[in-house]
């Protein structure tokens, strides 16, 4: 696998400030040049051979790490982008940040981005139609209710067809009645008349195409307000989690349990850091330690239990850590006591005691039945 090499940048200036430079100017009196080139005194003329300016000094080495820090590469990204009419801005703010330049990015070059994407998809044989019904299907639609909207579609675009055959059209009518909910008799009668009088059949026609062209549009706009409302709702726990992060990386703490700043950084890697290999049908992927839990949590039952043991018990095993150091802590104190008694010469009670035990069963204490309570002095 490969390996990541830990991207630290403040070796270099260690580094930096622990070598030992010899310096092609000596100033001491010792050089036999009239005591150096610079002795202090130059009758207020600046003196030519002066190595100070330009010279990183403790103070503007500082300063001018600052203004690194300062620095908005984003600022800079997207001015570029503006220059090459990538962006479409008058000005760009000093505090943009990156995400603000992938949104405006994203909205200016959308539709043409869509319309590159539906024609490649077009290309391979997939229609409009056909990325509807993806989306009503990741909307929640039944495959049952998505064929009949189908097929209702299909009759309604009849309407602006010409010749359509008498069984088509005889289909059509069936299915419209079916839909109005009439007993059968009722249907068997309005049927009778067809076979008497066209007029009837065609104006009945007629009123079915525009019914399933009525309710396909209905359709179409559900369809769109749900896709819509699943999207926002996907942007919003996005912007959620990201918050979240922030949250957790800046405080260093998750779901009340604080991080050591070692702790921290593993958990920061552990998110970001491509190390884990992660094999899908059959094709191995790298991903970071989190990609690999969510999928193990997803596909493996048996981390699945695990992960619902160490949730479920979290605050059972809290609680023994918690009595298990507080019993470390009294024997350490009755150590120290007992080792301070000796010492005052304070004569200790024979260790006849009884066993006492926590209510968890974790720890005993030994408690003497004749102890008596000692003051000692300071």
């Amino acid at each position: 696998m490969e390996e990541f090499d830990t991207y630290r940048p403040w070796v270099d200036v260690e580094e930096s400030q622990e070598a030992d430079y010899d310096f092609p100017y000596d100033n001491s009196e010792d050089d036999g040049v009239n005591g150096g080139i610079n002795d202090g005194v130059n009758d207020g003329e600046e003196n030519p051979h002066d190595l100070s300016e330009g010279v990183e000094t403790p103070e503007t080495a500082g300063e001018e790490e600052s203004q690194e820090e300062e620095i908005n590469v984003s600022f800079f990204m997207a001015d570029a982008l503006r220059q090459k009419g990538i962006l479409n801005l008058d000005n760009v703010p000093e505090d943009i940040t990156e995400e603000q330049v992938v949104e405006l990015y994203t909205s200016a070059h959308e539709e043409r981005i869509q319309n590159q994407i539906f024609s490649t998809l077009q290309q391979r044989g997939i229609t409009e139609r056909n990325l509807e019904m993806a989306m009503a299907i990741e909307n929640g639609y039944s495959p049952d209710f998505l064929l009949e909207q189908n097929r209702y579609k299909a009759f309604s675009n009849l309407k602006d067809q010409e010749d359509v055959s008498r069984d088509v059209k005889e289909s059509v009518v069936n299915q419209w009645l079916q839909s109005r909910d009439l007993f059968e008799d009722e249907i068997t009668e309005r049927k009778d008349t067809y076979t008497l009088n066209d007029e009837v059949f065609e104006t009945d026609y007629n009123r079915a195409v525009n019914y399933f062209d009525t309710k396909s549009k209905e359709f179409d706009q559900q369809n769109r307000l749900a896709t819509i409302e699943r999207e926002r709702t996907i942007l919003e726990t996005q912007k959620k989690n990201r918050d979240l992060l922030t949250q957790v990386e800046t405080k260093g703490e998750i779901a009340g349990e604080k991080m050591t700043a070692a702790q921290l950084e593993d958990f920061r890697r552990g998110l970001r850091m491509q190390e884990e290999i992660v094999e899908i049908n059959g094709q191995a992927y790298k991903a970071s330690k989190f990609d690999k839990f969510i999928n193990d949590i997803q596909n493996n039952f048996e981390t699945q239990l695990l992960a619902f043991k160490l949730l479920m018990f979290r605050d059972m095993d809290k609680k023994i850590i918690e009595q298990a150091a507080e019993g470390r802590a009294e024997e350490s104190l009755f150590k120290n006591l007992t080792t301070k008694m000796t010492k005052q010469g304070v004569k200790l009670p024979s260790q006849v005691s009884t066993t006492r035990k926590s209510s968890d069963g974790t720890r005993t204490f030994e408690i003497p039945k004749n102890a008596k309570v000692v003051t000692l002095g300071s």
